[in-house]
């Protein structure tokens, strides 16, 4: 049989009817404009959410770092809420300079700036000058604050002005003594703060260094020398300034700090008493004695509840098998007091150091606390005629760790409220606030032991910021396995 093949039409297409094309095509609209109105309105909720998180919550932003590197201190907020005058803050920078600090620390600049600005809108105003781009308003600025370089941050309050450059901006470190240097820390905050105190201050407080014992000179500029601790003096806004019992027998009477730093000779009998009748002026002394020394301060300090050792804190170490003895006193424990409650977790170093106590005596109207003590370990030798060894021995006197580095004085207190008079601190060495043996956590260190003699609490407790840096360690066979998992 013959196969037969049915050819089926297509049903005729159906023409839409007019009314039916005019209803689909403002079907279509409607969902159009559905659809932006959406956009609309989503927008509109993330504005008015951005809005209202901005108003309540922004300036209370959270610093989410480990090492809360950028969480400004109280010290900083308590001087900010105080301001009650405008302070101008001009930045001096070549934003598009590609060497140098300058690069590194601008955007720092910036942020720790408007930090400032967010918790004191009202009185801080801020200014950003680029000399290369805006060379008249730089050299107007510049001509009226007396800037002689770029790559500096002014401080302006009235007919007072102060400027911190770059260089005073960054801690550097080397690996290695023979390394180039490296940038370690931001102190920026330390700096600013520290800039706008000394520019709406009044009239700056004195500082006066005793001479005439073999005591270091704020004004020496050599390796054993003080000229650094009197720079940051003057930059905390405090006039320094020397002064000599033997030449002028007393005690000037706008002192409001006096700093013995490391005297070798006797004090004569006329020099105590005229110290003697300083502090029962309520005066505020910082006093250094070093090991191996007798200067006629140790009786006088006993009258305070300080116990200054006849001693020299030393340790062992092991160096290629060889025993050696290790004169740097490593200060990692702190008591509870003001001047070191910001130092947890930073070891002080006092190199050639003696034991400061708090004696046991209940009837003294002073408190004494024990700052800064080493870890177990050390001891204090009291047989210091020079030997090639030396050994623990209690039988002569000598003391075990921990050992109690540096101790401060103050009346005692009334409840939970400071009360007015005397203030000493004393310290067990000298030498490790040299020029050459001075470092960060040392200079906080003595920085802290200054505002707290001169009642000055919001400026304790800024250190340097140091970034945390994380290093990923692998081994070869894990190399090969992200390797393959990449691929």
């Amino acid at each position: 049989m013959e196969s037969m093949s049915v050819e089926l039409e297509p049903p005729p297409l159906k023409t839409p009817r007019p009314e039916q094309g005019h209803l689909q095509s403002r079907t279509r609209l409607y969902m159009r404009f559905n659809a932006v109105a959406q956009v609309v309105l989503l927008l509109a909720a993330l504005v008015g959410i951005n809005v209202i998180v901005y108003l309540y919550w922004y300036p209370e932003r959270l610093d989410l770092t480990k090492s809360s590197y950028y969480q400004l201190s109280d010290k900083t907020r308590t001087l900010l809420n105080s301001l009650n005058k405008p302070v101008d803050i001009i930045v001096f920078f070549q934003t598009h300079a590609q060497d140098g600090s300058a690069s590194v620390v601008y955007p720092q600049i910036e942020r720790l700036l408007n930090q400032y600005k967010f918790l004191q809108p009202g009185f801080l105003r801020v200014e950003y000058v680029d000399p290369d781009r805006d060379l008249v308003r730089a050299r107007q600025l510049a001509e009226k604050y007396q800037v002689e370089t770029a790559n500096v941050v002014v401080f302006a309050c009235g007919d007072r002005s102060k400027y911190v450059s770059d260089s005073d901006l960054v801690q550097q470190e080397r690996s290695n003594p023979f390394g180039e240097p490296r940038i370690a820390g931001f102190k920026g905050e330390q700096q600013f703060t520290s800039a706008i105190q000394n520019v709406v201050e009044g009239k700056p407080m004195k500082v006066h260094f005793i001479q005439g014992h073999g005591e270091r000179d704020p004004e020496d500029y050599e390796k054993k020398g003080a000229s650094t601790l009197a720079q940051y003096l003057r930059r905390d806004n405090l006039l320094v300034e020397r002064v000599s019992l033997l030449e002028k027998p007393e005690i000037p009477a706008d002192c409001d700090l006096l700093i013995i730093d490391g005297p070798s000779q006797p004090y004569q009998a006329f020099e105590l008493k005229l110290l003697e009748d300083f502090f029962k002026r309520q005066g505020r002394a910082l006093i250094m004695l070093d090991p191996e020394t007798t200067t006629g301060l140790e009786d006088l300090l006993k009258q305070y509840g300080v116990s200054v050792g006849n001693n020299l804190i030393m340790s062992k170490v092991d160096m290629l098998g060889q025993e050696m003895y290790n004169s740097t006193a490593f200060g990692t424990a702190f008591g509870r007091h003001p001047i070191v409650e910001k130092l947890e977790g930073k070891t002080l170093s006092f190199h050639f150091a003696r034991t400061v106590d708090a004696l046991e005596d209940k009837t003294l109207g002073y408190q004494v606390t024990e700052l800064v003590k080493t870890p177990e370990g050390f001891w204090a030798e009291t047989a210091l005629a020079r030997k090639t060894r030396y050994e623990f021995n209690p039988d002569t006197g000598d003391k075990a760790g921990p050992i109690s580095l540096a101790a401060a004085v103050q009346p005692k207190t009334v409840g939970n409220v400071d009360t007015e008079g005397t203030r000493i601190v004393v310290t067990g060495t000298s030498t490790f606030l040299e020029n050459d043996k001075i470092n960060a956590a040392n200079m906080d260190f003595f920085l802290n032991c200054a505002n707290w003699l001169l009642k000055r609490p919001q400026l304790i407790g800024i250190s340097a910021k140091r970034p945390q840096e994380f290093i990923l360690g692998l081994n070869a066979r894990q190399l090969l396995t992200i390797g393959i998992v990449a691929v």
